[in-house]
């Protein structure tokens, strides 16, 4: 019950900082040409973190959530397997942007009613009962919010390997009226799994309650 009460906060606060009850992920991942068609599936892998983060307090918080990714994908931690040295290297990097300042405009009426039909710019056609009736908009307002943009990144090099192109890389990135990436970064986590060893370029809804988001949270 309590666990339940507490996901049900955070939710509340995730509404409150993005705005809405879903999140747009921009994926965009990459894998090199001569992978095509090799499974991944069991390859021994290490997590480090980028030259960005090294000194970021967060990095072990958001590791565990992506080693565990990982882990369902199939890939093998070399922690766990009594090896040296991993076949795989990926690099972990993430990020927020400062503050940045959108417009926008929106319109007061100065007389009609009923369901429009059809609006343009300036003069909009309603029939509360069949009629028609026009008006103009006569107050124009301008106004500004902040959003951040996150990013999430994976590189995967294997070892040994003296081609410079990465394995495989998929970033995520999201722009929201939030600045707390820790209540953001299993999004960018969960919308980027299914893209991971693949090529594509996706836009990736995930609902504010969503299951693979809430257990990246309790880990």
């Amino acid at each position: 019950m309590l666990r339940a009460f507490q996901f049900a906060l955070l939710i509340l606060g995730v509404l409150s900082q993005f705005g809405c009850s879903t999140i747009t992920v921009e994926v965009e991942s990459t894998r090199r040409s001569d992978l095509v068609g090799i499974s991944d599936v069991g390859t021994v892998y290490q997590l480090l973190p980028s030259q960005w983060v090294k000194t970021n307090y967060k990095y072990d918080k958001f590791a565990s959530q992506v080693e565990y990714v990982l882990n369902g994908l199939g890939y093998v931690p070399v922690s766990e397997t009594g090896q040296d040295n991993p076949e795989l290297l990926i690099e972990l990097s993430y990020g927020i942007s400062d503050p940045i300042k959108i417009e926008f405009t929106y319109q007061l009426q100065d007389r009609g009613g009923g369901i429009c039909k059809s609006c343009m710019q300036m003069v909009c056609y309603c029939g509360p009962m069949g009629e028609r009736m026009s008006y103009q908009w006569r107050f124009a307002r301008t106004g500004y919010r902040n959003e951040y943009r996150s990013e999430l990144k994976l590189t995967a090099n294997y070892v040994g390997s003296n081609n410079p192109e990465p394995a495989w890389e998929t970033s995520a990135t999201s722009s929201v009226r939030s600045d707390d990436l820790n209540s953001l970064f299993p999004f960018l986590l969960v919308a980027s799994e299914a893209y991971i060893w693949t090529d594509a370029r996706e836009k990736v809804e995930i609902r504010s309650n969503d299951s693979k988001v809430q257990k990246l949270l309790d880990l």
